[in-house]
């Protein structure tokens, strides 16, 4: 895992004071949204934001199966704008879907990053 470490420094009297270190994961933030739907086809429109492109990243569109595990159904490659439209067939019935970036995926300095989950019925 990639962490970023803090650290505050103060020189009050001439001698410097130091804080405890801290690590923090940054994740790039992964947005998702439904553009349209038409049946059991969807479109939905994706944005990964952070301080670096995230261009010709792949990102994995999965929906939580019966067994509640989560399966990916295609992978999503982000434009140079770090978005992308793409389209899903779902199933009859409810549907959760997410993104998930994973860590090998985001640029460096980052963690993986997993989008806000959608629940669909179809």
């Amino acid at each position: 895992r990639i962490e970023t470490t803090y650290e505050a420094r103060w020189r009050p009297t001439g001698a410097t004071v130091s804080s405890t270190p801290a690590l923090v994961k940054v994740k790039p933030q992964v947005g998702l949204r439904v553009k349209s739907a038409r049946g059991r086809v969807v479109t939905f429109f994706t944005k990964v934001r952070g301080a670096r492109s995230f261009g010709g990243k792949i990102l994995a569109f999965q929906r939580k199966n019966s067994r509640g595990r989560w399966v990916t159904l295609r992978k999503v490659t982000l434009a140079s704008t770090s978005s992308a439209t793409f389209r899903s067939r779902l199933p009859r019935g409810r549907s959760r879907v997410r993104l998930f970036m994973p860590a090998a995926q985001a640029a460096p300095g980052y963690v993986a990053g997993i989008s806000r989950v959608l629940t669909l019925s179809r």
